[in-house]
């Protein structure tokens, strides 16, 4: 996105943002463990690799 602003390119930003937000929840609801204070390796992983 900051590309596309930078260089003018023509981008649908308002579906980029929205898509951006929506990534952006499903990994802090789905990829984060607060039992381990870490972000996991798999989506709603209670075993397994940490980051």
């Amino acid at each position: 996105m900051r590309l596309a602003q930078h260089r003018g390119l023509p981008a649908d930003m308002v579906r980029w943002g929205c898509a951006r937000d929506a990534i952006y929840r499903r990994i802090m609801r789905r990829g984060w463990s607060a039992q381990r204070n870490a972000y996991v390796q798999y989506e709603d992983s209670v075993t397994g690799f940490y980051l």
